[in-house]
């Protein structure tokens, strides 16, 4: 199994960049030890962001930033013509960074990524500013407010920008074990299905026994047992080769990174084991709600979820007779 590790350095090639489209790019720029060049490149997309927010006014504010030396009002920065416009811009004004105004990184960032990589700079060294959501779209009856929030988040849009690096990937070799802490039901079931996918799973728990709080429920409304499930997921995990279950064990120290971390596991007694894992999942699991709310603690008809069992098998007895 392999990833895709961002760190600094290595080679450039299209393949560096998985999340675009295989392509001819041309030759990266090495931009490493220029002062910042910034521009700002602002997204109209009327109505949803010029209907609220004061474009101009933000243009104005952005061009008074450190390390701006370019601003520009794109119309619909994603149309073929906006994205024309920043590639222009790029080479006519020697930009070593670019901060797009307009709307989400989830759904846009890819894009203005691949445009950066086009005109010759790492695709790393582009930084948006969500002016649509963040502030038209939940202020659209605040203009004032709203542009003031747009001005801001361009501002520090700008100064992270001024401070991007280029990034490049290259494959490393993951570690095939997941680490899971907590033994609960919810721990047992990402256990089993890691396993079953054919990988290896350190399961933490550090009391004396797997099943966290559903050893507390016997009950539940669709009829089923939860005891009987229990039972199923604690023979299942225990009897699965690929699942190495530890109890009275806890985490005491957890480093690395995303594809290759080291744990150290304490056992009650002192002892204490070093395992190397690519996926650390918390299972930890809760603790029930407690406090004042709806009269809990102050009438004595009001009761939490766990404290009803402790009555039920009582009044079913009772309803038998």
């Amino acid at each position: 199994m392999r990833m895709f590790h961002d760190q600094l350095g290595g080679q450039r090639s299209s393949r560096e960049y998985p999340f675009l489209s295989e392509g001819d790019f041309p030759p990266e720029r090495d931009v490493s030890g220029q002062p910042a060049r910034v521009g700002v490149f602002v997204c109209r997309c009327r109505p949803a962001i010029e209907g609220v927010v004061d474009v101009e006014r933000l243009l104005a504010h952005a061009g008074e930033y450190p390390h701006v030396v370019y601003t520009a009002d794109v119309g619909y920065g994603c149309f073929p013509e906006g994205l024309a416009a920043i590639k222009e811009a790029i080479a006519d004004h020697d930009l070593n960074r670019v901060v797009v105004a307009g709307c989400s990184h989830r759904t846009h960032e890819s894009l203005f990524q691949r445009t950066v990589r086009e005109a010759g700079l790492n695709a790393y060294l582009v930084e948006m500013a969500n002016i649509r959501e963040h502030c038209a779209w939940v202020h659209p009856h605040e203009p004032e407010k709203a542009t003031r929030k747009a001005i801001e988040l361009v501002r520090m849009a700008v100064a992270r920008a001024s401070t991007l690096q280029p990034v490049h990937k290259s494959a490393v070799q993951l570690m095939r074990r997941a680490l899971i802490i907590g033994g609960g039901v919810s721990g047992m079931t990402a256990a089993l299905a890691i396993a079953d996918a054919g990988f290896d799973v350190a399961l933490v728990e550090r009391s004396d026994a797997l099943g966290g709080h559903l050893h507390n429920i016997h009950y539940v409304v669709e009829g089923y047992n939860p005891q009987r499930l229990l039972r199923d997921l604690v023979n299942r995990v225990r009897g699965h080769e690929r699942i190495d279950v530890y109890t009275h064990t806890e985490v005491v120290e957890h480093t690395g990174y995303v594809g290759g971390y080291r744990a150290i596991l304490r056992r009650r007694d002192g002892s204490e084991e070093t395992i190397s894992h690519g996926v650390t999942i918390v299972a930890t699991g809760g603790q029930e709600a407690r406090g004042t709310r709806y009269l809990l603690g102050q009438h004595p008809k009001v009761i939490t979820q766990l404290e009803l069992e402790e009555p039920l098998p009582i009044a079913w007895m009772r309803s038998l007779n």
